[in-house]
């Protein structure tokens, strides 16, 4: 069989204290070197381990503030079925402001 990607999996830990909370989150996957390059241009992939990082509060009625890490340790990796080999992005940080109505 061709194009079966490797075991992956996600967990991840939270932590909250009154309107504060915090994740702490770690993706992995598992190597891939049984392809079929007869059958379709598909190239084996290493096995990696992505972790983020987050938190936030809330601010206020419908106000909530939140900030993370993607990619904490700049793995450098790319997802396997990916057939251009582009690597996913490194580390990212983001802040995010947001109102509910």
């Amino acid at each position: 069989m061709y194009l079966i990607p490797p075991l992956t999996g996600w967990t991840s830990l939270r932590a909250m204290y009154n309107k504060w909370w915090g994740d702490l989150e770690a993706q992995m996957a598992m190597p891939q070197n049984r392809v079929a390059r007869i059958f379709a241009d598909e190239d084996g992939t290493d096995g990696c381990c992505v972790v983020n990082v987050r938190g936030g509060t809330t601010l206020g009625p419908g106000i909530d503030l939140s900030i993370g890490l993607d990619n904490l340790f700049r793995v450098y990796y790319h997802e396997h079925l990916c057939f251009s080999n582009l690597p996913n992005p490194g580390r990212n940080f983001y802040f995010t402001l947001s109102y509910s109505i």
